[in-house]
């Protein structure tokens, strides 16, 4: 059976309260009401599933993953933070798809989030790659 694998490391931009925010939440995300609050937004996840590690180093939390990560999850603990602390940054990070056995279209490649205290949009670079083509066929056909 393959293992797959999504990889990531960020120097996440907080720093004092928005650090102690940011880690409370990452804390939290097990519990009862961050469940529901996920669910009341219509974001999947799932109990028990592996996260990324934090590692708050000066004025960045150092976020890194080897391993199944929910991004959904981690963009909006993300957005949730920019949220508390009113702050009108965009923030992304890139993360790459990996699997350790031959794999079909979109095992391998990656994307990237884009995320602001209202929002937050994961792009795979596979959905993109498909789009580009469809664009291009309809242009040469």
């Amino acid at each position: 059976m393959a293992d797959y694998y999504t990889k990531l490391c960020y120097n996440l931009p907080f720093q004092g309260d928005q650090q102690t925010t940011f880690l409370t939440l990452v804390d939290r995300r097990y519990s009862i009401e961050f469940q529901k609050h996920l669910d009341d937004r219509k974001i999947e996840h799932t109990k028990g599933e592996s996260y990324c590690d934090f590692e708050p180093i000066g004025e960045f939390v150092i976020v890194t993953a080897e391993e199944q990560v929910n991004l959904e999850v981690l963009c909006e603990i993300i957005r949730m933070t920019l949220e508390a602390h009113d702050d009108d940054r965009a923030l992304g990070f890139e993360y790459s798809l990996d699997t350790n056995a031959p794999a079909s279209d979109g095992c391998y490649g990656g994307g990237f989030a884009i995320i602001t205290r209202d929002a937050f949009e994961v792009i795979s670079t596979h959905e993109q790659l498909q789009a580009r083509l469809k664009s291009a066929a309809l242009v040469e056909g």
